[in-house]
């Protein structure tokens, strides 16, 4: 949908708000759960079931807003859709195009999870214990690409990482479906990963933090030093150096270019959950199951701050100002430069599993246990509107560019 207007479930009625909050449009009516609608506002997805679970066997209705009937039921639990292309695909294998209203079935097999990709027609499938297929709608074509397959899957730009349950990752270019490398090992399970410019940095539980050149699987070089699990690996803007953190209770700062340990952060008592530079890389955030943050000196390695307020294990943290999520309940604000409490949070009544600053720095979503996300003014603290329909724990909240929407996902 565009990014000037929300949807949502209010009293069993699908709706559509603009960026103020007003009232649109009623997309679907009897329902409990509203998939996605269409960018041009004209077609919805919904779903409805007496304990507001999708299933493989209750029928997903599309509804034809203008009109307000529904124009189509199927039957299948949706894995992903682009109603821009008018495509459905369902975890019965089966592909639902919109505009005929007609089903390509694809194979046999039943998958867990699909990506349709955004400016294409190519569908990546993928199966927990069986295979990772393409299917192209356009000459519908279907190949394999793996087999035996995966835990996770990334998609970055033009790439598609896969990260496999034998600690193997492997690169795709989506854009010719080729398979790039499928020799990134770790001697266990791959716990974490980021990429920046055309590097992989990937760490694990095998105690070892690797850094690899994207576009040939180059091992360039292999960071050995933590005595637990990697859990938490970073860039700094400059991409001359590479942050690592561990269960250890530890972070170091390696040189990106030769690989040499510069620093290594001490004081923190339990496992390390997120560590990250500031904006400026002058500074590096550790967050902690000891309840505390640490801020450090890029440069030195000192120690600048400890952060206190905290009284339970911290989950995520950023920087900026910095914004905390605990099991506490609650985030917090802290001021970067002076270590200042600049407010908590506290509504929720679970664990705050996530806590995210928009991209101009006006709003925070908080996500929690409570199946609960909650928009919060950046400028006041102040609540600004809180996010129910979902059926589960929120794990995530992410803002689109220009803070009109704000994306949260459940498990």
């Amino acid at each position: 949908m565009k990014d000037d207007y929300f949807s949502g479930i209010i009293e069993n009625y699908g709706v559509i708000l603009n960026s103020n909050g007003k009232l649109v449009d009623v997309a679907c009516e009897g329902v409990s759960l509203l998939m996605g609608v269409s960018d041009d506002l004209k077609t919805a997805i919904c779903y409805s079931d007496e304990y507001g679970n999708p299933s493989d066997t209750k029928p997903i209705k599309i509804w034809n807003v203008e009109k307000g009937n529904v124009r189509r039921e199927i039957k299948g639990y949706i894995l992903d859709f682009n109603l821009s292309k008018n495509l459905i695909f369902t975890k019965s294998s089966k592909i639902f195009k919109l505009q005929d209203a007609s089903f390509i079935p694809i194979n046999r097999m039943v998958y867990d999870d699909a990506k349709i990709l955004p400016n294409s027609e190519m569908i990546f499938l993928f199966s927990g214990d069986s295979e990772t297929t393409v299917w192209d709608i356009g000459p519908t074509s279907i190949f394999t690409l793996d087999e035996a397959f995966p835990l996770k899957r990334v998609m970055r730009n033009d790439y598609v990482l896969i990260l496999g349950n034998n600690s193997a990752l492997k690169v795709w270019s989506y854009s010719d479906s080729k398979l790039l490398f499928d020799s990134l090992e770790h001697q266990d399970i791959i716990a974490t990963l980021t990429i920046q410019n055309k590097t992989i940095f990937s760490g694990s539980w095998d105690k070892i933090a690797k850094i690899w050149e994207l576009e040939t699987g180059k091992l360039i070089h292999s960071l050995e030093g933590h005595q637990s699990a990697v859990t938490t690996v970073a860039f700094p803007p400059n991409d001359q150096q590479a942050l690592t953190a561990s269960h250890d209770a530890t972070a170091k700062l390696w040189n990106a270019t030769t690989g040499k340990l510069i620093h290594t952060f001490k004081g923190h008592t339990a496992s390390i959950t997120q560590a990250s530079f500031t904006p400026d890389g002058s500074k590096i955030l550790t967050a902690s199951n000891d309840t505390t943050l640490k801020i450090w000196d890029t440069a030195t390695g000192q120690l600048i701050q400890t952060l206190s307020s905290h009284t339970g294990p911290i989950l995520t943290a950023s920087c900026s100002k910095i914004l905390s999520a605990s099991e506490d309940h609650t985030a917090k604000i802290w001021d970067t430069d002076t270590g200042e409490l600049l407010a908590t949070l506290d509504t929720h009544k679970g664990f705050v599993n996530d806590a995210q600053w928009s991209q101009q720095g006006n709003y925070i979503v908080t996500t929690s246990q409570d199946k609960r996300g909650i928009l919060w003014d950046a400028k006041t603290f102040k609540l600004h509107k809180t996010l129910k329909g979902h059926l589960g724990a929120v794990k995530k909240g992410k803002f689109t560019p220009g803070e009109k929407q704000v994306v949260t996902i459940y498990y």
